[in-house]
């Protein structure tokens, strides 16, 4: 038997748990699958997304553009522009088209860097 390597999730750890949940939900249009005392999962039945409490401080804000890792989400206009009402902000680079898709940096209420891909019949 063949072991599968597929992503299966991404935790994401963070002091506003509750506006990660809502940016997150807004933009996967995915239901709240689990809440614990330190976390709040979200999923589609084979992909979560898993809101951690971070502990330590929380007095810098800055959005991470360097960070190691950008998750990119095919999402629909509508949800695109519910997760930017839900404290999303549309950033000024990585923005292009293709022949059927328009792709956009946006960064969560945290300040996490992710990739939206949004295809014109959507």
């Amino acid at each position: 038997m063949t072991a599968s390597h597929a992503l299966s999730g991404l935790v994401i750890f963070t002091h506003h748990r509750e506006e990660l949940v809502a940016f997150y939900a807004a933009l996967t249009e995915w239901p709240v699958t689990l809440v614990d005392d330190g976390s709040t999962t979200l999923s589609d039945g084979s992909f979560e997304i898993v809101v951690h409490d971070a502990h330590g401080d929380d007095s810098e804000f800055s959005v991470r553009t360097e960070a190691a890792i950008k998750p990119v989400f095919s999402v629909t206009s509508a949800s695109k522009a519910r997760a930017l009402a839900c404290g999303g902000n549309l950033l000024p680079f990585g923005e292009f088209r293709t022949t059927d898709s328009e792709y956009c940096a946006v960064s969560d209420p945290d300040g996490n860097v992710v990739t939206l891909t949004v295809k014109d019949s959507q």
